[in-house]
Parts: C-alpha cells; structure tokens; sequence
C-alpha cells in the first residue's frame, strides 16, 4: 500500500506542464480564430507516433492556420503517468490545439490606377542625312 502512495505522489509531484507555439506568418488579435483541438499519442518513451500525424492544413480546410500549440497539461500528464505503475514509460498523450484564420477578411491593398497619358501631337520627321563614303586613299610605297 505505501508502494501505490509513493508512486501516485511521486507522479504528481514529478508531473510538469509545457506549452510549444508554432506560428504561420504573423498574428493578429483581430482576426476571427476558430480552434481544433485533439490529443496526440506517442509510445515506448516517445519513440513510436502512435497517432496519425498532425496536419494543420487539413484540420483548417478551407481556411490557413495561424498557430499550432502542443500541451502538456496536468490531465495528459496524469493520463500518462498512469504507466508509473507498471515500471516503464508505454504511454505520453499530448493536446495539440490548431488555430484557423480566415486570411481573406483582412483588407487588402488599395491600388490605384495609373493615370491615362494622351498621346503627343505627331511630330514631323527631321530631315534625313547622307552620309558619304569617304575618299579612298591609295597606300604609299616605301
């Protein structure tokens, strides 16, 4: 029975948090943001992708992602802490959270038109020039 306590206060105490950003170009507080959210599995010490990798572009659709944030939270901690028991590390669950923006709704660039040049009035030709061959001159002997 003390063996279970140790080891439940040892996962808890031993348990830590960490947050990892992943940015697409700049953010911007005023952009309408929709949010999915799943958790990501990993096995054997984290050596084997349990889960499908995660694919920002496609959990978006038709909209861009601005962010994609893992997380290692109390709750996934304590759901992976859970293997303490046996011995070694099976399971690490992990919520990766992806940000969609709908890059459209920001303003674009205004550009104005070039202004409409008129054509100049036609000028006449200048008058043409002869050019004359030169006199050809003989090679002195010496």
């Amino acid at each position: 029975m003390t063996r279970v306590i140790y080891t439940l206060l040892a996962v808890l105490l031993l348990n830590a948090c960490s947050v990892v950003n992943f940015q697409n170009g700049s953010l911007s507080s005023s952009e309408p943001k929709a949010k999915v959210e799943h958790w990501h599995h990993n096995a054997a010490y984290s050596l084997w992708e349990v889960s499908s990798v995660v694919n920002p572009s496609e959990d978006c659709g038709s909209r861009e992602w601005s962010m994609v944030t893992t997380k290692e939270s109390f709750i996934t901690g304590l759901a992976g802490g859970v293997d303490v028991l046996v011995g070694i590390d099976i399971w690490d669950p992990q919520s990766v959270e992806v940000s969609c923006v709908n890059r459209l709704t920001e303003a674009a660039p205004v550009v104005e038109a070039a202004p409409v040049v008129e054509a100049a009035p036609a000028v006449e030709a200048a008058p043409s020039v002869q050019i004359l061959p030169l006199e050809e001159t003989q090679a002195v002997d010496q």
